[in-house]
């Protein structure tokens, strides 16, 4: 299976294409999960962004209803509570909830490669 085909199959279990972010020549390098992550951290694939307050309230309450996990994300991104809003706290989760995803993923990435 060629690498874009890979990328392909497992951004489907990620919401998010893999291929939309990498060039032909990245494509063709990568060679482990660790090539791919550092490339895909470089292009702020795992940055995500939830913008509008219905849209981020909406996703706050079915994944972070207390706000516990996302606030425990803002203080450890050192936000002040000035800077915090519930696009911010949703977008931050939103990252985490993908990175997890991904990382969840790194056998299979590295099995891949392995091949």
């Amino acid at each position: 299976m060629t690498n874009y085909n890979f990328f392909e199959t497992i951004s489907q279990e990620l919401d998010n294409n893999i291929n939309d972010y990498l060039s032909d020549t990245e494509r063709d390098e990568i060679k482990t999960f660790e090539d791919l992550t550092d490339i895909l951290q470089d292009v702020a694939f795992f940055d995500v962004e939830i913008i509008y307050y219905y849209k981020a309230m909406k996703f706050l309450a079915e994944h972070d209803p207390s706000l516990c996990e996302s606030m425990e994300l803002a203080n450890r991104y050192d936000f002040k509570t000035h800077q915090i809003n519930s696009e911010l706290l949703a977008s931050l989760l939103a990252s985490e909830m993908l990175i997890d995803k991904y990382n969840a993923l790194g056998d299979k990435i590295n099995e891949h490669f392995n091949n």
